[in-house]
């Protein structure tokens, strides 16, 4: 539901966010998310802000394991270059980490709007993971 809103907040811009929650050999268990200001929000230090987000995660006793992050779109346009380029680097760090898209241009049709991704096969094959 936080990524909901937060995309609805945000619907003339692209809304992300982190993932949080488990990171075990078979699956990676997502517990919450926590919203990034946008880039359009200069009076917002981004390194800061990450940094006294987890801090305030730790202190309210939230699992603050980063696992992946979200975006959202509209109609499909989730997968370019540079979405690839966020996955590589995310999972050279965390190699089980996962990237959430969600289209509210889908959902506003009734189609279901989330969709989860990973590279694969040595980084070179994106793979859709069922939700």
């Amino acid at each position: 539901m936080k990524i909901i809103q937060h995309s609805r907040e945000l619907a003339d811009s692209v809304a992300t966010g982190h993932l949080f929650g488990m990171d075990s050999a078979e699956q990676v268990e997502i517990s919450n998310s926590f919203p990034l200001p946008s880039p359009q929000q200069e009076d917002v230090d981004q390194d800061e802000y990450k940094v006294s987000s987890l801090k305030l995660l730790r202190e309210t006793n939230f699992e603050y394991n980063v696992v992946g992050w979200y975006q959202s779109c509209s109609v499909g346009g989730s997968i370019s270059q540079a979405f690839l380029e966020a996955i590589k680097s995310f999972q050279g760090e965390a190699p089980n980490a996962v990237a959430i898209t969600y289209d509210h241009g889908l959902s506003s049709t009734g189609i279901f709007g989330f969709r989860a991704y990973r590279l694969v096969d040595g980084l070179t094959r994106l793979e859709e993971i069922p939700v």
